[in-house]
C-alpha cells in the first residue's frame, strides 16, 4: 500500500499552520525543568503500578534509588533498593495479582525531590485461592539524583479500610495534655 500525501494546496497550508504555530511558541510556552520532572515522575508512578500488575519486583525497584525505604503499613520499614526488591518478591510469592487501578493524581516538584502521590484498587488471589481486595492512597517521595535522574527515595500506603481502634495511638495525646 503506497503512503497517501495530502494534495498540494492542503499541504502547504499544513506546513504554515505548523511554522506558525513553531514562531508563536516562544519562551513562555517552553517547559520548565520542574514540568519536565513532573511528568517524568508522572509517567514512570504509571510505569510501577504497570509493573506491579505483573507482580515485576525489578520492574518497581527499576525507579528506586539505592537508599529508598519502603514504609508499609503495620509492617517495619524496608530500607534499601536491594532490601525492598527482595521484600517485593517475597511478597509477589504470597499471592497471584488480577487486576490494578494505580492512579497518579498529583505530583509537586521543588529544586531536586518531587512528591508523588495518588490512588489504588487491586484484587489479589492468595495461594489458597481466597481473594483480597484494597482501595487505598500512596506517596511516592523522589529526588533527582546527582547525575540528573530521578529515584524514588520513599514510598508509603495506606488502605481506605476503617483502621482498627488501637488505645495505644492515644497515649501520645494523654501525655500532651497533662495528665
Amino acid at each position: 500500500m503506497q503512503p497517501t500525501s495530502l494534495p498540494s494546496p492542503t499541504r502547504t497550508i499544513a506546513i504554515c499552520l505548523c511554522v506558525l504555530a513553531a514562531a508563536c511558541a516562544g519562551s513562555d510556552s517552553e517547559m520548565s525543568a520542574d514540568q519536565v520532572a513532573a511528568m517524568y515522575v508522572r509517567d514512570s508512578g504509571a510505569k510501577i503500578w504497570d509493573a506491579f500488575s505483573h507482580a515485576d519486583a525489578g520492574g518497581i525497584t527499576a525507579f528506586y534509588d539505592d537508599d529508598a525505604a519502603l514504609m508499609p503499613p503495620n509492617a517495619p520499614i524496608v530500607k534499601g533498593k536491594a532490601a525492598i526488591a527482595a521484600a517485593l518478591a517475597d511478597e509477589f510469592k504470597q499471592f497471584t495479582v488480577k487486576s490494578v487501578d494505580g492512579r497518579v493524581s498529583d505530583v509537586n516538584v521543588g529544586r531536586n525531590l518531587a512528591v508523588e502521590t495518588g490512588t489504588y484498587t487491586f484484587a489479589l488471589a492468595l495461594k489458597d485461592g481466597a481473594p483480597v481486595s484494597e482501595t487505598g492512597k500512596y506517596m511516592h517521595v523522589w529526588r533527582k539524583t546527582p547525575d540528573g535522574q530521578w529515584k524514588v527515595i520513599r514510598y508509603m500506603s495506606s488502605s481506605d479500610a476503617p483502621a482498627k481502634f488501637n488505645p495505644a495511638c492515644l497515649a501520645p495525646l494523654y501525655f500532651q495534655q497533662g495528665r
